[in-house]
């Protein structure tokens, strides 16, 4: 049995859990803004990045895999929501506040390393 095998006993829940980990809203968002308009795109594309943030490579079979995962995912949640008109995007402001957010609390926390007593 592969390392790799536990990734195809996960659901589309538990495999968005583990690789993507953000709402669908804000990972459409950031799709959109990076230029990809189709789900199947921004999944394919964000597969793609698993194997550096994971710090190893990965065989293409299962980022398309996990990609697929990630596509039912949020199928299923735009259909929970009653479609994909109801997916609120984020705008880019929105999106550079959270970035801006994003960055002060890694400084924060970098910073209680950098006074922490040794």
């Amino acid at each position: 049995m592969s390392k790799a095998s536990w990734v195809y006993r996960l659901t589309p829940g538990q495999a968005w859990d583990e690789f993507a980990d953000m709402s669908v809203e804000l990972f459409m968002s950031l799709s959109y803004r990076e230029g990809y308009t189709g789900i199947t795109d921004a999944c394919t594309s964000y597969s793609a990045e698993i194997p550096g943030l994971y710090g190893r490579p990965f065989p293409q079979s299962l980022l398309d895999h996990i990609a697929g995962l990630l596509e039912q995912h949020i199928e299923e949640y735009i259909g929970e929501l009653g479609g994909i008109d109801h997916l609120e995007i984020y705008t880019e402001e929105e999106l550079d506040v959270l970035w801006d957010e994003l960055v002060a609390d890694l400084f924060s926390e970098l910073d209680k390393f950098r006074t922490a007593p040794r």
